[in-house]
């Protein structure tokens, strides 16, 4: 079973995995091969695109089609002319008896408020020095929560690299010195990997918490990260010719 274009093209292998419909053997090959292949990876989001929107517009279409029915139907309605003139009818009754209501209330309120405030005189510089706090506080609440909200953004697992780590995170004979496992890196420190255990050409790959590609190089250990990347949560792999050799993730703050 060689899982190339042409094969997964052919027999639809990226719909049927999207649809849990591939074995666990064909699972584990694709998986494999969407480890080195983002041509493979956009692919399944556009296609989870695709997916969600159809599922949104056959709900539309079943709605439209019950109104459609329920419009059509020969049926007679109980809410004739005449219901509707009477229920207008009790609106309005209602409608003037709770205005009237409302009025008389806020008439005697009024008064009551007037002699109380003649007792107990009220202190307005108070009030108006809570609402000038309230009012500078409110910015720095927003800027808090607008900071706290894109923080989370730039930290949030991929899906995608969590399952590779947890199912296959490295290889048999490689050794890896560093970056250790979620190793918290400051912003534009020097970043060193260090491995052992393989021979060969290898190559230094890196992504986004998004699933994008931001690195891939040619390596030889040790390799000195030679570009700053701003704050966030890093994948990387080491790869050779056929297949994908550790995952392995990193911070930087």
């Amino acid at each position: 079973m060689k899982f190339d274009h042409e094969y997964i093209e052919k027999n639809k292998i990226l719909t049927k995995y999207l649809l849990h419909q591939l074995s666990k053997e064909e699972t584990d090959k694709f998986e494999e091969h969407l480890l080195f292949c983002s041509e493979c990876r956009e692919n399944i989001q556009k296609t989870n695109k695709v997916f969600d929107n159809l599922y949104s517009a056959s709900s539309e279409i079943d709605i439209n089609e019950i109104k459609k029915s329920y419009d059509i139907s020969n049926k007679k309605t109980y809410f004739n002319l005449k219901f509707l003139y009477k229920i207008a009818a009790s609106v309005i009754i209602l409608i003037s008896i709770g205005a009237c209501l409302y009025l008389l209330f806020n008439k005697n309120q009024g008064k009551i408020y007037n002699q109380v405030s003649e007792i107990i005189p009220v202190d307005t510089s108070k009030s108006h020095e809570s609402d000038t706090i309230e009012h500078d506080i409110k910015p720095v609440h927003k800027q808090i929560i607008a900071s706290l909200e894109y923080d989370s953004l730039l930290f949030k697992e991929s899906l995608f690299f969590e399952k590779i780590i947890k199912d296959i995170m490295r290889g048999s004979n490689i050794q890896i010195d560093s970056p250790e496992m979620g190793q918290e890196f400051k912003y534009n420190s020097e970043i060193i990997f260090k491995w052992g255990g393989t021979s060969g050409e290898i190559f230094l790959t890196v992504f986004n918490n998004n699933d994008q590609l931001v690195f891939e190089h040619k390596a030889k250990s040790p390799y000195v990260f030679p570009e700053k990347l701003e704050q966030g949560l890093y994948y990387w792999q080491l790869e050779n010719e056929e297949y994908s050799l550790c995952t392995g993730k990193f911070f930087v703050k």
